[in-house]
């Protein structure tokens, strides 16, 4: 076999293991990644907290609600029982009762618009835990199919890298050389098969006297366009 079919072969054995230490990084970056979870969990105990300071306001508007109710019972009884007789000091009662009336249904309206708003929160808490609980389902089956993937892909790799160092001693070092510099600088491909006459590198003809060299598979032969090493079946 020439050199130059044992650096095709070394070649598709670096893309096959490049592949997979791509995936492996992509498995890696995934496995005990909970980054939505604890983005749900963030936000939930955040609506807790605004439930908590609005429990408390609606407690206070219940004692406030309470408190002029009690107010405008006095009132009333006053007013109706009898005990005050002084147009005056009726008129003030009167008064003092309407004005209690109506604080007393600003503060019911208010009241009632925190029950309603509470309500909504304690619901959304609720859904946001069932999402929660779907998710960490979701999420420990998805680990578990992570970690076996992890597992095949780190033998895929050490079978493909056995491989590679059964290929290592049937290329000189020179011509090794030269393929690992191009491997950096063409992204992985440093040899290119040639087919219709052309550089599948870089798509460009290549003059016949080089298809000849190539074809003959002597020695090392590059493309004078894109300097990748040339490879013919």
């Amino acid at each position: 076999m020439t050199q130059i079919k044992w650096l095709y072969q070394l070649q598709q054995v670096d893309l096959e293991i490049d592949a997979a230490t791509e995936a492996l990084q992509r498995v890696d970056s995934q496995l005990g990644d909970r980054t939505v979870i604890e983005e749900l969990l963030i936000s939930v105990e955040q609506k807790r907290q605004a439930l908590e300071k609005l429990t408390t306001e609606q407690r206070h508007a219940e004692w406030e609600a309470q408190d002029r109710a009690k107010k405008l019972a006095d009132v009333e009884n006053k007013l109706y029982g009898g005990s005050v007789r002084i147009p005056k000091e009726l008129s003030s009662l009167q008064q003092e009762g309407e004005l209690l009336k109506q604080k007393h249904r600003e503060i019911e309206d208010r009241l009632l618009a925190t029950m309603v708003e509470n309500d909504a929160r304690h619901q959304e808490i609720a859904n946001d835990m069932q999402e929660f609980t779907r998710m960490e389902r979701e999420w420990q089956g998805r680990q578990a199919e992570l970690s076996k993937e992890q597992a095949s892909i780190k033998a895929t790799v050490d079978t493909l890298n056995q491989k590679l160092q059964e290929l290592l001693p049937h290329i000189e070092r020179a011509d090794l050389e030269i393929y690992q510099d191009l491997r950096i600088s063409k992204q992985g491909k440093a040899v290119a098969r040639v087919e219709q006459g052309m550089c599948q590198g870089c798509r460009i003809s290549l003059p016949s006297n080089q298809l000849q060299l190539v074809r003959a598979g002597n020695r090392l032969v590059q493309c004078g366009s894109c300097q990748r090493i040339l490879y013919m079946e």
